[in-house]
């Protein structure tokens, strides 16, 4: 797998694609909340096999030197082979080059578990839900 990262979703057509297969198509949530200020400014990265990009997320900066990651998303066929976990350890080794201190994100309850093994931990924020879906807020210290 290789892994591609630039700045800004315009840079990231792949990125765009996996996301509405994933949230909008597969997941039903709306388009014109999917995409949004963020992106512009945001970090994305994409995993592709040979030609094809199979899993995106994207990293920008939040309070301090913490950082936040968003939007990991891998399309169906692609789960259960490490895609994920492969794009979050990606991220993770790209905000320390940044120089975070903490990694934050929003996960859905369902994916709980997936960060919980790459050492995430969640917070005492209360939850919260995106389209519909519950959400628990996460972090993780990458000194």
């Amino acid at each position: 797998m290789e892994f591609h990262f630039a700045k800004g979703l315009k840079h990231m057509p792949d990125a765009r694609f996996i996301r509405q297969q994933v949230f909008i198509q597969e997941q039903g949530f709306s388009p014109e909340n999917e995409f949004d200020e963020t992106d512009a400014f945001a970090w994305h990265g994409i995993l592709v096999i040979g030609e094809k990009a199979i899993a995106t997320a994207r990293l920008f900066p939040g309070e301090g030197k913490t950082y936040k990651i968003g939007r990991l998303a891998v399309l169906p066929e692609y789960r259960k082979c490490g895609a994920g976990r492969c794009m979050m350890e990606h991220l993770l080794e790209e905000a320390r080059k940044l120089g975070a201190e903490k990694v934050r994100l929003s996960a859905q309850v369902q994916a709980e578990g997936f960060y919980r093994k790459l050492g995430f931990s969640k917070t005492n924020e209360p939850p919260t839900e995106d389209e519909g879906v519950p959400h628990v807020y996460m972090e993780k210290r990458v000194l």
